[in-house]
């Protein structure tokens, strides 16, 4: 009876030692691979904003620095500032920011790749920065080279824009005609940053993965289009650990308790055994 007593007692433990560990294996059925690659996607719209917002910034600074250039230059052929008081630096500066974050923002997103929309909004901006270049840099050496006025004269159509012949000299037709130039591009820009804003608005409000294609879009029914809780790939292996460790815990107390509970058993078993030759 007492060997019996032991072979069920080690059954007992060893059954109940495979039940936790069938139970401290066992995952929640939590799609981490998939809310990893949401926290991925969302982060991507993070960065995609905050390029977008460095490069409307840039353009707001260059945006201030022409309209002051274009005062400048009004208020010195009107004799009101001189010659040397204008900043032909200034817009020049600005210009070259703007081109350099367009480039950088350009080569490093990946959603700017792969939306031919963004992609067509930044080649036009690009287009239209280097027509004002075209025009503001040769001025950064100043109205003292009748070439550079010139050239500038030339670029800006004053002929057949105002009926006047280029003569290198820099007077109020041409500031005017430049002037005009200049307003129409940065009209030109504020639209095409704005196409920028409403196709970005646009990505970070749809649900649609932005490398899905307008095919998968049409076919995927609406009803299938759902919120989902993004859980970082880290939270979740944290919560996996803390979740193990609570299963080991209560584990190993069940397997105590079973086996003090055997134990008692054995004891009072025993005890029976000693009472009967004493009753008999």
């Amino acid at each position: 009876m007492k060997i019996m007593l032991k072979s069920n007692y080690i059954k007992y433990i060893s059954v109940s030692l495979l039940v936790s560990l069938m139970v401290g294996c066992q995952r929640p059925s939590l799609e981490s691979k998939n809310n990893n690659a949401a926290f991925k996607s969302s982060s991507s719209f993070q960065q995609k904003s905050d390029d977008f917002n460095l490069l409307l910034s840039a353009y707001s600074d260059f945006k201030k620095s022409i309209n002051k250039f274009n005062s400048q230059l009004k208020s010195f052929v009107n004799g009101d500032l001189p010659k040397e008081k204008v900043n032909f630096s200034e817009p020049n500066k600005k210009l070259v920011k703007l081109q350099e974050i367009l480039l950088d923002v350009t080569k490093n997103s990946d959603v700017i790749k792969n939306n031919s929309e963004l992609h067509q909004s930044i080649d036009d901006i690009d287009k239209t920065i280097t027509d004002i270049a075209k025009v503001i840099q040769p001025l950064e050496k100043g109205l003292d080279s009748p070439r550079v006025v010139l050239e500038i004269q030339n670029l800006i159509d004053l002929k057949k824009n105002r009926g006047i012949s280029p003569t290198g000299i820099f007077k109020t037709a041409t500031q005017e005609e430049l002037e005009n130039f200049l307003s129409q591009r940065i009209k030109s820009l504020d639209n095409q940053f704005e196409q920028i804003k409403q196709i970005s608005r646009n990505q970070q409000n749809s649900p649609i993965n932005s490398n899905t294609s307008p095919t998968q879009i049409s076919a995927k029914p609406k009803a299938d289009i759902k919120d989902k809780m993004i859980i970082p790939q880290s939270e979740l292996d944290n919560f996996y650990k803390r979740l193990n460790l609570t299963v080991t815990v209560a584990s190993a107390g069940f397997i105590i308790l079973g086996g003090l509970f055997a134990w008692l058993l054995y004891k009072m078993n025993m005890a029976e055994r000693k009472q009967k030759p004493n009753n008999s």
